[in-house]
């Protein structure tokens, strides 16, 4: 879903016209909201790493989740603080963790996270609007309660598990 189409499903619950800024502004809000539940992963590679050596990770990075040296093999010597990482050997690692979606520049972009949170986009924005354009006490103090529970409910859906399950029956 692109920016675009996340403005007109929010200018159709309004029934107002919304500036690009900030539209562009609730979109980015709600994405940086979702965070680590948008399961977003992405992988950055440290070459000639110096053993004991402080590495920063970049900002969008959230969760490292498993480190393998150069043949690919999982690598256990590693250890993170906040957001820096240190290796216990010397070598060339590669990094999978999860990230942040990208901030949009333009509404012309696709939200860079999985299908199944665009509604949940769409909600927070439409209140993150009515909030802001409106004059009204009620719309100021809106609570973003749905939004979060699209979001968790989301999260459930893609974390799932789909392998047959086994179950017990007693007689």
């Amino acid at each position: 879903m692109t920016g675009s189409e996340i403005r007109h499903a929010v200018e159709t619950y309004v029934g107002k016209s919304v500036d690009a800024d900030i539209m562009l502004v609730a979109i980015n809000e709600a994405i940086r909201k979702i965070g680590d539940m948008g399961l977003l992963y992405g992988e950055i590679t440290v070459s000639d790493a110096e053993a004991g050596m402080v590495y920063y990770l970049p900002n969008d990075l959230l969760n490292v989740f498993a480190v393998f040296d150069q043949q690919g093999q999982p690598y256990e010597g590693w250890r993170v603080a906040g957001d820096q990482i240190t290796f216990e050997n010397p070598g060339t690692y590669t990094i999978s963790a999860r990230k942040l979606g990208k901030k949009m520049v333009s509404l012309s972009e696709e939200a860079d996270i999985h299908e199944v949170y665009h509604s949940a986009i769409v909600d927070y924005a439409r209140r993150f609007v009515m909030e802001a354009k409106s004059e009204n006490l009620k719309h100021k103090t809106m609570r973003f309660d749905r939004f979060e529970a699209d979001v968790i409910n989301a999260f459930r859906f893609l974390r799932r598990q789909r392998q047959p399950r086994t179950i017990r029956v007693v007689r």
